[in-house]
């Protein structure tokens, strides 16, 4: 590209400092390649790709909402000792301000033997160890970041076309309907992105269609001028940017909760970059950007969005997508579906079944007790605040939904009309999908602590329910005398003595697990209809879980600058892991680090094999495109 096409977006200095280069006398031209100071609030975007890569990476967002690379020479994010720095659900929260850095003409800031930094959060308070004498963190005004889990939220769709009639696909009327439903709101059978939200969430959570000048049901088409095909994505996107707050003022800062870019194919991720990009979010914040025909994917819509609204990954054994169980593992080439929510973790973290949700966060508290476990997808019929159903059970950071593969969830890929067991500490981590209860006997241990057990299954006033039994490991089931022990009916405790507080559960061990042994031989009757692509250096073999003794499954998502970098072999495991604060606080790269010796205190990861195994225990479901993963 040009230099002399980035005037306009080169007039907002991209964070550098407009007084800096006016004072200096410089035109726009000597701007590019001189040294300067640059400051930015620091965010994270997550990005997919179509040959099974993905990537997380750190970028910096200045106040006129471009978003920048900061790079050494090495063309790597220098080490600003981020390590603690919970980036991922706190965009907004770290602001940098930085000395003696290169202005390039793609959209990076790189660093210099000279250059000096000044991290602090939103109150000003230095959160680095730096020698940054004579720097001071300057103010700026930046989007309110905050994003809202319930309620309406407004969702500006952007269709980008460029020069030689460069554009997407899909028309601005098709857009409005995948997103919005706008030529088949009146069909009960079309799926569209606004309409998954309003059914998972039961019209907790609605994104209806951005009005206002150069919106038509919610789209807008924009036109810049570039031959758009070969250029870097990130360049295009401060471009769109800059475009729209030219021609309707402060658009992006104050008027919209969500936006979606829709670029034509064709583009680069980065400078010279692969093309085969599908889509990236920017976690916790508002904006989406979809490559073409990544856009009319349901899945991709879903799971996108969910990142802007801070959901990360869903994960099982080593795989960072494995859980395909709910919409934040993989998603699926599919226009109409497939139907499925989210797994037990981010519905709890969603909020939307809070009240009608159990929680018990001190497992001493446990003490022979029945609860009626519904499913999730008849929630308007299950009571509110009850003690004995509930639609979403949490038990210390384990989380139990009933999976079942009807309505709004018919399409649930994996675990189906089984129990999930959903283990997630925080919303900072991946979610791990344990396992699950599909059996009666089937029972979870906690911690050598607690034992929840699946007693069956049954209908009760036309809710789909699972019976389960809560003890302790030292008391007896209650699935045989299941409504004596419900909380509603026990008597009150009278002298008890009470139980010491223990931390929350660490480990969980599976009994009569619902994951089927091998078969002898790996022959389906018939071609497998879906061939999901995993993860960055694993194989294309399902993930089995080795359960021994009372190990547990643990991730192995690595800190964010290693990424697209895995956890195995790397370097940086003998001088972080155990050794490290940040590190062990988050337990980043768990089972490398545990299977190379440095592991984290507690952990007994459990073993891990890609033998080839029958993944299902019941019929095929309908065929499924191929699943990608999502970033």
């Amino acid at each position: 590209m040009k230099i002399s096409h980035c005037h306009n977006i080169l007039m907002a200095l991209m964070g550098f400092s407009t007084e800096f280069w006016y004072a200096m006398g410089m035109d726009l031209h000597t701007q590019v390649g001189m040294r300067g100071s640059f400051e930015c609030t620091l965010v994270e975007v997550a990005t997919e790709f179509s040959n099974d890569q993905s990537t997380f990476q750190t970028k910096c967002q200045d106040r006129h909402d471009f978003m920048y690379n900061i790079e050494d020479n090495n063309n790597r994010l220098p080490d600003f000792g981020l390590d603690g720095l919970d980036i991922f659900h706190n965009p907004g929260r770290y602001h940098i301000t930085l000395s003696n850095v290169i202005m390039k003409t793609s959209p990076v800031i790189v660093t210099t033997p000279n250059t000096k930094f000044f991290i602090a959060d939103l109150e000003g308070k230095r959160v680095d160890n730096s020698d940054s004498s004579g720097i001071e963190l300057a103010h700026r005004r930046h989007r309110n970041l905050a994003v809202k889990l319930q309620g309406e939220s407004t969702l500006a769709i952007i269709r980008v076309k460029g020069k030689n009639n460069i554009q997407p696909a899909k028309s601005a009327s098709q857009l409005s309907d995948i997103f919005f439903g706008t030529n088949s709101i009146n069909d009960a059978n079309a799926q569209y992105f606004s309409k998954r939200y309003e059914a998972c969430s039961f019209g907790k959570k609605k994104f209806i269609p951005a009005t206002g000048t150069g919106f038509v049901d919610g789209v807008m088409e924009l036109y810049i001028d570039f031959a758009i095909t070969n250029q870097n994505i990130f360049m295009l996107q401060n471009e769109i940017i800059n475009a729209l707050a030219t021609q309707f003022g402060d658009f992006v800062h104050n008027t919209y909760d969500h936006i979606a870019f829709i670029m034509p194919s064709g583009t680069r991720y980065e400078d010279n970059g692969p093309l085969n990009w599908m889509a990236y979010a920017y976690m916790t914040s508002y904006l989406s950007v979809f490559n073409d025909q990544a856009t009319q994917y349901l899945s991709h819509q879903v799971h996108e969005i969910g990142h802007n609204l801070g959901l990360m990954h869903s994960s099982f054994g080593n795989n960072e997508y494995g859980d395909k169980s709910g919409i934040m593992g993989y998603g699926y080439k599919m226009e109409n579906g497939p139907l499925m929510c989210f797994n037990g973790a981010k519905s709890w973290q969603l909020g939307w079944y809070r009240e009608k949700a159990i929680e018990i966060n001190n497992l001493n508290d446990i003490s022979r007790r029945s609860v009626y476990l519904s499913f999730f997808g008849e929630y308007p019929k299950v009571p509110s605040h009850s003690v004995d159903d509930c639609v979403l059970l949490k038990v210390g950071d384990y989380h139990l939904i009933y999976n079942l593969a009807k309505g709004i969830n018919v399409g649930t890929q994996e675990f189906r009309n089984q129990v999930t067991v959903t283990y997630m500490r925080s919303s900072r981590q991946v979610s791990r999908n344990n396992g699950a209860l599909g059996s009666t006997g089937a029972s979870i241990t906690i911690s050598n602590q607690v034992v929840i057990e699946f007693c069956g299954v049954v209908n009760r006033g036309g809710v789909d329910q699972v019976k389960l039994s809560l003890r302790s490991t030292s008391e007896s089931s209650t699935c045989g005398s299941f409504d004596s022990h419900l909380s509603s009916k026990a008597p009150s405790p009278t002298n008890q003595a009470t139980r010491p507080p223990t931390p929350n559960p660490v480990s969980v061990s599976i009994t009569n697990r619902p994951i089927p042994t091998p078969s002898p031989t790996y022959r389906p009757t018939s071609p497998p209809t879906s061939n999901p692509i995993y993860m960055v250096g694993s194989t294309n073999l399902p993930t089995r879980i080795i359960y021994d003794g009372n190990c547990h499954v643990c991730d192995d998502v690595p800190i964010d600058w290693m990424r697209p970098l895995p956890c195995a072999g790397s370097p940086y495991l003998e001088t972080k892991c155990n050794r490290n604060t940040a590190w062990r606080n988050a337990k980043y790269c768990q089972a490398s680090c545990f299977y190379g010796g440095y592991g984290y205190d507690g952990d007994n990861c459990c073993r891990t094999t890609t033998e080839a195994f029958d993944p299902t225990t019941e019929p095929t479901v309908p065929p499924t495109p191929a699943p990608t993963p999502l970033p």
